[in-house]
């Protein structure tokens, strides 16, 4: 059998399959000579060349796939955790953070909630757990929730300012600007000087366009104590007009 037949490599000498193109020992490419024709250096050289970028080609599209099947080109997931990314930090009572939608609950919380809803339906005059519920809806921003639990407590306890404004403050996340204003007002009738509430119904009254009745709460609420943090950013607000 000739040399031809045999496929020998050029390169290495060792024996391929008859219809191989490429030597499954070295790479090299196996091509076809007319009798007494030889394989010039530079030839050889540029057969190795492409030999390089084919296997480079090969290992470029292999490392490709794993990367894909493992994930490293998905979209980031991103969890969004109790007061992570608030949308703005310039309302509220307890916490004084707006947030943009509902916090994931973690199930520890999720258990302590479930807990005190049935302290609740056990004793519907356990405020201190109408109370924790609400607070806990509010931190998660869970606002319609908290709501209910809101006006539950203050149906026993309608003079409790502080709740008044976390009540208004849902509502103010839902869009719903009457509400939101009617509680933040019990709330100042009950305490003139209650500067959350007057700083929040700057808030309210600047999302409804009512600027110059916004400057007003503002200006109050820096009345109260303009060293506080409160004070400080009705102040802020105001400088911006």
């Amino acid at each position: 059998m000739s040399k031809k037949e045999k496929n020998e490599c050029p390169r290495c000498g060792q024996i391929n399959p008859p219809h191989a193109r490429y030597c499954m020992y070295c790479g090299e490419r196996l091509v076809e000579k007319k009798s007494g024709e030889k394989i010039s250096p530079e030839n050889k050289k540029e057969l190795n060349v492409s030999v390089l970028y084919v296997l480079l080609a090969v290992l470029v599209v292999a490392g490709g796939a794993i990367l894909y099947f493992a994930g490293v080109f998905d979209s980031p997931k991103v969890v969004i955790k109790q007061k992570e990314q608030p949308a703005q930090e310039r309302i509220g009572n307890q916490s004084s953070v707006a947030f943009s939608q509902p916090q994931v609950i973690d199930l520890k919380t999720l258990q302590e909630m479930k807990k005190l809803e049935e302290k609740i339906a056990s004793d519907p005059n356990n405020t201190g757990a109408m109370l924790t519920l609400g607070n806990k809806y509010f931190d998660f921003g869970h606002f319609e929730e908290a709501i209910k639990f809101y006006r539950m407590y203050l149906e026993k306890n309608p003079a409790a300012p502080d709740v008044l404004v976390d009540l208004g403050v849902c509502y103010y996340n839902l869009k719903d600007y009457d509400n939101a204003e009617k509680y933040m007002e019990k709330a100042v009738t009950i305490n003139p000087r209650h500067q959350i509430a007057l700083m929040n119904l700057g808030v309210v009254n600047e999302a409804r366009g009512n600027i110059d009745k916004a400057k007003e709460y503002w200006r109050k609420a820096v009345n109260v104590n303009p060293n506080s943090t409160f004070g400080q950013r009705a102040q802020s607000f105001l400088n911006n007009y």
